[in-house]
């Protein structure tokens, strides 16, 4: 219910960052026009010897619109060894829980090119978090990647790896991993991008989103990269005394999200937000 409540104004929102205050306004409280399709990959950066899972949501063709309203396990997006990994979480799941996604895996890509957003996702936490969000940008035309951060993730928790924790070491890290997929998918001859996909990203029309560690991300991201129109942060302050960026080096439209409750960062981080 807390994620559904966020769609309306955080997709709006996007889509004036990308697409600019004089386009006509969409109806965001359902879904658009599009069906949702689904890639996941596994990219190398080749320069920091660094693998990461990606997910590629996209508008599809009217050919999957029974299969995207009926809807499907969240588990559908993952690899046999995340649904392995992931297995016990879905037995008992809490009812604030997403268990069901839209989108087709494999889907036709619709035609056109596509505003880009990269999503990051919270700390401990995966590519598919806001996966409600996303599906609602990209039936309204937006594509949308995101990357596991590695070493960040749900999945090295289930594996009994230890986390990074919220440092500013790894939040350069996770920064590097939103830049490469820009690199990766804003080039139209990229031989890893999947080739009904390659070329099909705008280049002129790109923002970030994040959640919490990830919000503090898409700051840092949003600030440095020259292609990045603007971000939305949901949960989380821009400035901290870790982040490598602070919000008066910033030049873009930055929209702040105050959560009502955030077991993380608890009171004190909602004021770090307020000031």
């Amino acid at each position: 219910m807390r994620q559904f409540l966020l769609v309306v104004p955080l997709v709006g929102l996007l889509a004036v960052m990308v697409a600019g205050c004089g386009s006509e306004p969409a109806d965001y409280t359902g879904f658009g026009p599009y069906t949702v399709g689904y890639v996941r990959v596994e990219l190398t950066d080749a320069a920091r010897n660094r693998t990461i899972p990606v997910g590629i949501w996209y508008p599809a063709t009217e050919a999957v619109r029974d299969q995207f309203e009926r809807g499907g396990p969240l588990t559908d997006l993952f690899s046999a060894e995340e649904k392995e990994l992931a297995a016990p979480l879905f037995e008992s799941p809490s009812e604030c829980m997403t268990t069901t996604a839209h989108s087709v895996r494999d889907a036709k890509p619709g035609p056109g090119k596509w505003p880009l957003v990269i999503y990051s996702h919270c700390s401990a936490c995966l590519r598919t978090s806001n996966v409600s969000i996303v599906e609602r940008l990209v039936s309204h035309g937006f594509a949308v990647v995101a990357a596991d951060h590695i070493g960040d993730t749900l999945w090295d928790s289930l594996r009994g790896e230890p986390g990074s924790g919220l440092s500013g070491e790894f939040l350069e890290i996770r920064g590097q991993d939103c830049s490469f997929l820009l690199d990766t998918f804003l080039d139209p001859d990229n031989p890893d991008v999947p080739t009904a996909l390659r070329g099909r990203f705008d280049e002129n029309l790109v923002a970030m989103f994040g959640h919490s560690f990830g919000a503090v991300t898409s700051g840092l991201v949003t600030t440095t990269d020259p292609r990045v129109k603007g971000a939305v942060l949901h949960a989380a302050p821009f400035a901290g005394y870790y982040y490598l960026v602070q919000p008066e080096q910033n030049t873009k439209p930055i929209f702040t999200i105050l959560a009502a409750e955030d077991a993380m960062i608890t009171f004190a981080g909602n004021e770090l937000i307020r000031q």
